[in-house]
């Protein structure tokens, strides 16, 4: 029918701009090892902070991803060496979390959804069915404690009241749900080759998303007035995955619905990314500008939204609904995240060391 032809419109075009944004993610793989080269001490500290290790744990997906490009000898051993990457990324990050007592953040989301992509790069590799499912498990393993805790901080939490990155917070059940599609459900030698596993996996990302697009609308005030600042990028990568995985299981689950679903969040996801990634790179320049000039000025930059509404935390309760931008602390001067601001300022909200637009890239190719 119309529909099923409208999937497979030009597959020469998508095959080009599939290649395209590998190779995108095969330059933020490759600039982050000649940094850990050249400079490996720093690469080191930032492995022990656990605000910014999160940014590796993007780098252990790049790896995942470039991996998918080599012949089989070469790409295999690159995916084992990122996953191993991964586990102790995870490791690192749970220990030094609980040891200096930071909360659970948005982002902190390239770490909790590394192992689910394994199994992704494996089933193109010829991973044995027994590393896919040990891997996919370990996803699970991580994802199944952090939900409930993850979905109290999005729908109670203040701290997470004045920016977009709500939306990573719960995006691990998409890509654990993507791997089944991926690995298991067309593999009889797998653990997870189960009718039901597949279709809870879904269940889980689709509550988890109503759960976030919820928060969102309920926090759409404050977020707006974001906008827009380097936390929108957020946006991409969940979004991406949900719309993959949707139209995954209608064609699975042989549902007309479901995949009419997943195409109309794919081609709304398009617009929406396509958007912000060209809203990302105009202002990147004026951020590492102003951030430059604040460096250079030796002054401690100004707390931005978010941050105060973080620092607010516990002293404001009702701050979900509460506009961010008047949010104060004492002493500090509080401005809104705009293009004006600096979106790299040093924040509990942190993206440091990680390559802009590689999240939107990786998910754009899954």
């Amino acid at each position: 029918g119309p529909l099923s032809e409208a999937l497979h419109i030009q597959p020469a075009l998508t095959s080009a701009i599939s290649r395209a944004l590998l190779g995108f993610v095969a330059f933020a793989a490759v600039a982050y090892t000649s940094k850990a080269l050249v400079a490996p001490r720093v690469v080191l500290h930032e492995a022990s902070d656990p605000r910014v290790v999160p940014a590796l744990g993007a780098y252990s997906m790049d790896l995942m991803v470039v991996s998918t490009l080599l012949p089989q000898r070469l790409g295999l051993p690159l995916l084992c060496l990122a996953w191993a990457l991964a586990t102790l990324l995870a490791l690192t990050f749970a220990v030094q979390s609980v040891r200096r007592r930071v909360p659970l953040e948005p982002t902190c989301f390239p770490v909790t959804v590394t192992f689910a992509l394994v199994p992704i790069c494996g089933a193109s590799l010829g991973m044995p069915t027994a590393a896919r499912d040990a891997a996919h498990l370990m996803g699970i393993a991580v994802a199944l404690p952090l939900a409930p805790w993850a979905a109290f901080r999005v729908l109670r939490s203040a701290d997470v009241a004045a920016s977009p990155s709500v939306w990573p917070l719960l995006a691990p059940w998409a890509l654990i749900s993507r791997a089944f599609f991926a690995s298991a459900a067309d593999d009889p030698a797998s653990l997870l080759h189960v009718r039901s596993c597949g279709v809870l996996f879904f269940a889980a990302s689709s509550l988890t998303s109503l759960l976030t697009v919820y928060a969102a609308w309920r926090r759409r005030h404050a977020i707006l007035k974001t906008f827009f600042s380097p936390a929108w990028v957020f946006f991409t990568f969940p979004s991406c995955t949900a719309a993959t995985c949707t139209t995954q299981f209608g064609n699975w689950a042989n549902s007309p619905v479901a995949t009419a679903v997943g195409v109309a969040m794919s081609f709304a996801t398009i617009g929406a990314v396509t958007s912000i990634a060209a809203g990302f790179l105009c202002r990147l320049p004026a951020w590492m500008r102003a951030c430059a000039h604040q460096m250079d000025r030796g002054s401690k930059p100004p707390l931005r939204a978010s941050d105060a509404a973080i620092e607010a935390d516990g002293m404001h309760a009702a701050a979900a609904m509460h506009p961010v931008a008047e949010l104060t602390s004492p002493g500090r001067h509080v401005l809104p995240e705009t293009p004006d601001s600096c979106g790299f300022a040093p924040c509990s909200n942190s993206t440091c060391g990680e390559l802009p637009g590689s999240g939107p890239a990786i998910a754009a190719v899954l």
